[in-house]
């Protein structure tokens, strides 16, 4: 008789399952589904890794953008100290002069330098008035030039702006003083000093907001630091819990 070849047993089923697999694999139906780009995001609403590094990139473009800006605006920023010290020393100077003349005026002295009329009380009150915020007003401003930043901008540009306007008040009722006639030496020295104030916080001013028209002058009040510019994340917004 003649010999049979033997059959192995694993033959037949692994031969099955092989193509059962090809077919599994060429079906389109069958295949796994794709990861959703959700699940990049983990759980609390927190950024994935992507999201994460465009935020990093964000940061980056700002923090080149603002180091940019303050360097083009050393222009402004050289210029503005020395107003500011011009300013303090104008501003004292309003003030020895107007609380020596309202000294007189309240004691009833008389002096060859002083002289006067209607309007010099309310000239000397609103001179020591614009004299003390002006001074005050350095400060800020010092601080500004020394730190250069869009939150120092907001004070200093607010207090030189009040000091500005009581001076032009000031400069108001020096005007009428001079009208009115009669003036000493002192108080003809005032009103210069008032006037020379003016115009010095005037510059000041404009050195202080020409960042609003072009970032080559300085820091402007839009710009913000990175922890108010950072995305606030979900959990911590989330009170429910």
């Amino acid at each position: 008789m003649p010999l049979r070849p033997r059959e192995t047993p694993s033959t037949a089923p692994h031969a099955a399952s092989e193509q059962h697999y090809i077919a599994t694999r060429s079906h389109p139906a069958s295949r796994a589904p794709l990861r959703p780009a959700a699940s990049l995001i983990s759980s609390g609403g927190r950024p994935g890794a992507r999201e994460r590094e465009r935020e990093r990139e964000r940061e980056r473009e700002r923090e080149r953008g603002r180091e940019g800006s303050m360097a083009a605006g050393t222009a402004s920023r050289r210029y503005m100290g020395p107003l500011l010290c011009v300013n303090l020393v104008v501003d004292a100077a309003v003030l020895a002069l107007a609380g020596w003349s309202l000294n007189k005026f309240i004691d009833g002295e008389t002096h060859r330098h002083l002289g006067g009329n209607t309007s010099t009380g309310y000239l000397l009150v609103f001179s020591l008035m614009a004299g003390v915020v002006g001074a005050c007003s350095v400060l800020p401003g010092l601080l500004h030039v020394r730190a250069w930043r869009g939150e120092t901008l907001a004070a200093a540009a607010s207090t030189g702006l009040v000091s500005w306007a009581l001076t032009s008040l000031s400069f108001g009722l020096a005007c009428k003083h001079i009208t009115l006639g009669n003036r000493g030496r002192r108080l003809r020295t005032l009103e210069a000093f008032l006037a020379m104030l003016t115009l010095t916080q005037l510059l000041y001013l404009i050195l202080l907001h020409a960042s609003t028209l072009s970032s080559m002058f300085g820091p402007s009040c839009s710009e913000c630091d990175d922890l108010r510019c950072r995305r606030v994340p979900q959990d911590e917004l989330d009170t429910s819990n």
